[in-house]
C-alpha cells in the first residue's frame, strides 16, 4: 500500500493520560466488496496486492508472489495452495486461514 494512500487515511486520537497526547496511526482501507467472499474474507483469486497487504504478515512482496502465482499459474484451488509462494509456509497460512479464501471462479 502506498504511502499517500496511508497518510491520507490517518487518524488522530486524543488520550487523556493527565496531559492531552495526541498520536498519529494509520487506518487502512477496507477492502473492496468485489475481493470479499460473502463471509467477509479476502478472496486470494481476486484481491489486488494492495488489498492483499492488508493481511498480517503479508508485505509488498509477498502480495505481489501471491498475485504473480495467480496470474502465472491460474487461480488458487484452496488456501492451502499458498505453500506455493516463496516466503508462505505452514505457519503463515495457519494464522491467514481464517482471514482468507480462494474462490473457484472469477466474478
Amino acid at each position: 500500500m502506498s504511502r499517500s494512500c496511508l497518510s491520507q487515511q490517518k487518524l488522530f486520537v486524543s488520550l487523556l493520560l493527565g496531559l492531552s497526547v495526541v498520536t498519529t496511526f494509520a487506518v487502512p482501507p477496507l477492502p473492496s466488496r468485489s475481493i470479499l467472499a460473502p463471509d467477509l474474507r479476502i478472496d486470494i483469486n481476486q484481491a489486488k496486492t494492495a488489498e492483499l497487504e492488508l493481511l498480517p504478515g503479508i508485505g509488498a512482496a509477498l502480495a505481489q508472489r501471491i498475485v504473480r502465482w495467480r496470474q502465472e499459474t491460474g487461480l488458487y484451488a484452496s488456501v492451502d495452495d499458498l505453500d506455493q509462494i516463496a516466503g508462505i509456509g505452514p505457519v503463515r497460512i495457519a494464522e491467514l486461514r481464517l482471514l482468507v479464501v480462494a474462490s473457484s471462479s472469477r466474478r
